[in-house]
């Protein structure tokens, strides 16, 4: 008996073989890094739940700015010029964002936290924590970035906490339908290094799919598709860091092969038998 094989079927089910030894394979993904280290670029500052104060630095900026707290309260605090000045901003409510905003007399506006809240899409701010509650604060007050030595407008606050920051998320980017698969995550925070909460939305319906103190678990997806993943860490003040990426979730190969084995040979298309 001899089996004869018809070519173009045959790199078909070599196709799908190789199909199948990559949807087979783990592929994990370090999805983000960041050194725990600071001072840190566009670092969003939060409230503790004390009195929030600034006191203000020397600056030898050529333009003049003025700092104002835009949220959650607008509250007008200082020139670059007044040196010495503490400004008590009064309490504001744990975790609640506190939003600087330095406008300049170039006609520009400069926030703390998010590169995107700029006008040039550049990290303006620059926070050093001093100690738990105390920050020191520059601002760069010129567009595009200037000599990025964000000492223009700069300031002690105390009374903030700052978010926690994520250092690692891995987590695998492909997985097959039904797998159980493991996921894990690190952050640092300042003043709560052991006291954080990780949460894990897999699907993207705004529901935790998992959550836990230890950054790592379990999961596993019943259907195909492309899930928006997101995870977000809570420090005991309410302030939070946020990451999201995308998880392709494929079939199970074993079925793929299966199907194109019994499809083809109930049509003979495979081989033949010669005698």
């Amino acid at each position: 008996m001899k089996l004869f094989f018809n070519l173009p079927i045959a790199s078909t089910i070599a196709s799908l073989l190789s199909f199948a030894s990559f949807v087979t394979s783990t592929q994990a993904a370090v999805l983000y890094q960041a050194s725990p280290s600071y001072p840190q670029l566009g670092t969003r500052l939060y409230a503790s739940g004390s009195d929030v104060a600034v006191s203000i630095l020397p600056s030898e900026a050529a333009f003049d700015s003025y700092l104002w707290l835009t949220s959650p309260h607008r509250i007008p605090v200082a020139s670059n010029r007044e040196t010495g000045r503490l400004v008590n901003l009064g309490a504001v409510s744990p975790g609640a964002e506190l939003l600087f905003g330095l406008q300049v007399s170039s006609g520009y506006w400069y926030y703390t936290g998010d590169a995107s809240r700029n006008p040039d899409g550049l990290p303006h701010s620059k926070v050093t924590y001093l100690s738990p509650g105390v920050a020191r604060v520059g601002f760069e007050d010129l567009l595009g970035g200037g000599d990025w030595d964000f000492d223009d407008h700069t300031f002690i606050f105390s009374g903030i906490n700052l978010a926690p920051k994520l250092t690692e998320v891995q987590s695998k980017v492909v997985v097959k339908s039904g797998e159980v698969f493991d996921f894990s995550a690190s952050a640092f925070d300042f003043e709560n290094p052991n006291d954080l909460l990780f949460s894990w939305d897999f699907n993207g319906d705004g529901e935790i799919d998992y959550e836990g103190s230890e950054g790592k678990g379990a999961w596993s997806y019943g259907g195909q598709g492309i899930y928006t993943s997101s995870l977000t860490v809570t420090d005991p003040s309410g302030a939070k860091a946020q990451y999201s990426f995308q998880t392709e979730v494929v079939p199970e190969p074993t079925s793929v092969i299966s199907f194109a084995f019994l499809g083809t040979l109930g049509l003979g298309a495979i081989a033949r038998r010669k005698h």
